[in-house]
């Protein structure tokens, strides 16, 4: 059976990264550097005290995803 879903629109950028930069940029303290995010982007890293994705966590220093955490395990 086929379902259609609604999706909200949204912005993508033009330039691909991989995980590994994206890494690089939260190690770095992305998160903590407004002159990185627009207006609307910063307000939101404001309201939820972001320090890194929402679906990454942090353990002993270094982020990793759940996937590779449970793969870990």
């Amino acid at each position: 059976m086929m379902r259609v879903h609604s999706v909200p629109s949204f912005e993508a950028s033009k330039y691909l990264i991989t995980n590994g930069e994206y890494l690089e940029f939260v190690v770095a303290g992305g998160y903590a550097r407004r002159d990185l995010w627009s207006n609307e982007g910063w307000q939101w890293v404001q309201s939820r005290q972001a320090r890194h994705p929402t679906f990454w966590i942090c353990s002993h220093g270094f982020y990793v995803t759940g996937v590779a955490l449970r793969f870990r395990v």
